[in-house]
């Protein structure tokens, strides 16, 4: 299993994500807008966590 931290700033704090996971990619999406894109750290298996609004 692996895990990547991607931060898109404080002033983004409580806004629901969308990741969108490809082979050497993350794209974080808050609804229509990208807003990062980053490279994925490892190629482990992806699963979804804290993926309900607390």
């Amino acid at each position: 299993m692996s895990n990547q931290v991607v931060s898109v700033g404080r002033h983004r704090s409580g806004e629901i994500v969308d990741v969108h996971v490809r082979e050497q990619l993350l794209d974080v999406w808050i609804g229509n807008e990208l807003v990062k894109t980053v490279l994925r750290s490892s190629i482990g298996e992806v699963r979804k966590k804290k993926a309900e609004r607390h």
